[in-house]
């Protein structure tokens, strides 16, 4: 109005009166959240809570995406711009399918396994209510706008609504599409993240698509033990991480003490969680005696999911999921270890059939050295080039059938008992960069002697990286709960299963001190 004519009197002083009004309520509204503030802090402050570590930080996660770097070099600064990248980018790996056939024969290959009706038992009020109290709190919303507290602290009244949604899931007859929808969170992999590759794409979805989930999850939890290898421990309760690695430590010890030529292959898979086909995890699951009611309830699942990318909080284009597990979903990583210990089958057939040999001979019928801990593989071979031609030919016969493809050049090869110059001919063959030992595996030195102070330097770069993001301001009390809950925990990690060297232990004990009796640093 103010733009076409000149204000009256009476317009001037009524819009002074609101503009004073706004103020107050500002003000009252101020006043209320440092109020609020105070008695959380007063009450979460000294506690070993998700609020003190946020306030103990002054190095907040970089969550704003200002720009990216295309494939090409340019740098895109817009919001349409780069919403356009991240959708081209995810449509292309998510939202496209690239399977064929699958190229190896599941009959021959998998085993039925047997006393699987449970998975397809009716869902009971009390499983889902047991799974609505195992809920964590303080979980980011999804796109219906609720997250679990909501759900945990409403439950007697809106129960029976997701009674209904769990019995109609269970019969079929429920409009997946209207609830399997997500939102992708972009997690940065590293500092300063400028590609669309340096972010993690983590998937925000529905509380009562969730809930679902959660209940088949828990269901396969209690039977996927018996259906994968004794080498696959990830996601598994029961195997331990710690039992990985004492897997690994043995076995490469037996290698070295044989004086035989081997060779250690550890494998990048490229976006593995986010290229496995459906259709392979429906045929794994199939040979592997799998109910028509479960398949079904797979299906359901795969063929009703949607995305879309969550930019600077800001929802963009919705494609449809046509194959990957969205990471995130509490049923994502049990699906996937399914589908990638079909590589440990179809290795250990071609070790019956006389193409592959065992590094170390053992009884007949032991299964081929693979240790796998989701997609982080390590594969122990005898230092033959016809073996690895092998390998090669299988690993890509796999990621055709699959899409689980391997990244030869962020693999590497590693070697026992080898020849520099036998080294070169070796990594020619998979194209792959070749390492020492100790090689870096689930953030530990892994070789065959005792390790040195240098190699646990990552703990301890890790430690002095904390106390470099921590904040001056901390109280006595918050100095000693950062020192209880964080600097003392971060080696717990690596004394599970190595010792560590004095010296190591008395660098963390003076970071320690430091943290807890000096000013700064």
């Amino acid at each position: 109005m103010e733009e076409r004519r000149n204000l009256t009197i009476q317009e001037w002083n009524f819009r002074a009166l609101l503009q004073q009004h706004l103020a107050h309520l500002l003000e009252l509204q101020k006043i209320y959240w440092k109020q609020r503030g105070t008695i959380k802090w007063v009450t979460c402050g000294d506690a070993g809570t998700k609020f003190f570590h946020a306030n103990a930080t002054i190095r907040h996660r970089q969550n704003f995406i200002s720009n990216l770097v295309t494939d090409s070099g340019n740098t895109v600064s817009k919001h349409e711009e780069k919403a356009n990248l991240l959708w081209e980018a995810y449509k292309e790996c998510l939202g496209t399918s690239e399977y064929s056939s699958m190229l190896f024969d599941l009959h021959s290959l998998l085993i039925q396994s047997e006393h699987l009706e449970g998975l397809e038992e009716p869902f009971t009020k009390t499983e889902i209510d047991d799974i609505i109290k195992e809920l964590p709190y303080d979980k980011s919303l999804g796109p219906d706008g609720s997250n679990t507290d909501f759900i945990k602290k409403c439950w007697p009244t809106i129960a029976q609504d997701y009674y209904e949604i769990c019995q109609s899931f269970y019969d079929g007859n429920i409009c997946m599409q209207s609830i399997n929808g997500s939102h992708i969170v972009l997690v940065p992999k590293k500092d300063n993240p400028s590609k669309v590759s340096d972010f993690r794409p983590i998937s925000l979805l529905n509380c009562s698509v969730k809930l679902l989930k959660k209940i088949l999850a828990n269901r396969l939890q209690k039977v996927i033990i018996k259906l994968v290898h004794m080498n696959q421990y990830g996601f598994i309760k029961g195997r331990a991480i710690q039992d990985c690695l004492a897997w690994a430590f043995e076995y490469i010890f037996l290698c070295k003490q044989t004086k035989k030529e081997m060779v250690i292959l550890k494998l990048d898979f490229e976006k593995a969680f986010d290229k496995i086909e459906h259709e392979v995890i429906l045929e794994i699951m199939k040979h592997k005696g799998f109910g028509d009611r479960w398949l079904q309830w797979m299906k359901m699942i795969f063929n009703s999911g949607t995305s879309s990318i969550l930019l600077n909080g800001i929802p963009g284009k919705v494609f449809h999921c046509q194959r990957g597990v969205r990471q995130g979903y509490p049923l994502s990583p049990l699906l996937f270890v399914l589908a990638a210990d079909l590589l440990q089958s179809i290795v250990n057939k071609a070790k019956d059939r006389g193409l592959l040999r065992l590094p170390i001979p053992q009884r007949a019928g032991s299964e081929f050295p693979i240790v796998q801990y989701a997609d982080d593989t390590l594969m122990v071979l005898e230092a033959c080039p016809r073996q690895l031609f092998v390998l090669k030919a299988l690993l890509n016969s796999f990621a055709d059938s699959t899409g689980l493809k391997v990244n030869y050049s962020k693999s590497s090869i590693y070697p026992i008992n080898v020849a520099p110059e036998k080294m070169e001919l070796l990594s020619g063959t998979l194209n792959c960069q070749i390492g020492s030992l100790p090689l870096p595996y689930l953030g530990l030195p892994l070789g065959t002697t005792k390790p040195r102070v240098e190699d646990f330097l990552p703990v301890v770069q890790r430690i002095e990286r904390r106390l470099l993001a921590t904040s001056l301001f901390l109280t006595q009390a918050d100095k000693l709960e950062m020192v209880n809950t964080v600097l003392t925990a971060l080696p717990t990690y690596y004394m599970s299963t190595l010792k560590l060297p004095p010296t190591v232990i008395e660098q963390i004990d003076k970071y320690r001190k430091h943290c807890l009796w000096l000013e700064q640093i």
